[in-house]
């Protein structure tokens, strides 16, 4: 598991930075734009058989049942840690957790109580995060953000600018309720746009056989949640969840266009050791 004080001492400045400090997680940077993230050693562009969830929602791509990481940057600040599952886990969790799970939960919308402003400069990397939340009655919290950023492009071997940076935009917000003392609600949104680069090598029938095209890639999408939790007693728990989500994604040899709908209700009962 990742903390939240071991992000910030990090310096992670995204999701696959802070995934670098868990042990058997195998985390490669392609490109500024581009990341490689598995476990046991199944690592690439495309990898498959991992369950990811943000705030219990899945990130699941069908296009090539994996995560397109760089479509997900969320404010470091607001988030409370990241669990990891090494290992198959497919039996509880589904046929995704073949190779483990990583799920990342962001803080209640009342631990940010204030504002927020960070801002980053480098030869690399520009970037800044707004943030604000506070409670807007005594059982009702509200937080709701922005972060922006701009890549510059890598360098090849040769000293030549490769055409790959790119401009991220996101935004979202959370709204967290306590009806009583046995329930709880949360609403949750993120929107996001990505205006990319990228240089992609393609088969030609031609020496060299290899021919470098330099694309457009990029998404716009976007996501809102409802969460709603109820203690039935000392030993159980009923949670109900909905989540919509658009995505809208391209890139030089392909593009996808989706809308998934997700809709859980589940029943926890817990059990107590005697003594």
């Amino acid at each position: 598991m990742v903390t939240d004080d071991e992000i910030r001492r990090s310096g992670a400045t995204n999701i696959p930075e802070a995934l670098r400090l868990v042990p058997g997680v195998d985390v490669a940077q392609i490109d500024p734009n581009k990341w490689a993230v598995s476990i046991r050693g199944f690592t690439g562009r495309y990898a498959n058989k991992l369950l990811v969830l943000i705030d219990g929602r899945s990130v699941y791509t069908p296009s090539f049942s994996g995560v397109n990481w760089e479509h997900f940057d969320y404010l470091m600040q607001d988030i409370a840690r990241i669990e990891v599952i090494r290992g198959p886990g497919a039996t509880l969790w589904g046929a995704n957790a073949v190779n483990g799970i990583i799920n990342i939960i962001t803080r209640e919308a009342g631990e940010n109580p204030g504002g927020l402003l960070s801002v980053s400069a480098g030869n690399e990397y520009k970037g800044v995060g707004i943030r604000q939340g506070g409670e807007i009655s005594e059982n009702m919290q509200l937080r709701a953000y922005a972060k922006g950023k701009r890549l510059d492009e890598s360098v090849n071997t040769s000293g030549q600018g490769q055409d790959n940076g790119g401009d991220y935009l996101q935004t979202g917000f959370r709204l967290d309720m306590q009806p009583n003392d046995k329930q709880s609600l949360t609403f949750q949104g993120d929107l996001y746009r990505d205006d990319l680069k990228e240089e992609v090598s393609l088969p030609s029938f031609e020496d060299p056989y290899f021919s470098t095209v330099n694309g457009d890639m990029g998404a716009k999408g976007g996501n809102i949640g409802v969460n709603w939790g109820m203690l039935t007693g000392l030993d159980s728990e009923v949670t109900a969840k909905f989540n919509y989500e658009y995505y809208d994604h391209y890139e030089t040899l392909f593009s996808e266009t989706r809308d998934t709908f997700n809709v859980e209700l589940q029943q926890a009962i817990f059990s107590f050791a005697k003594s």
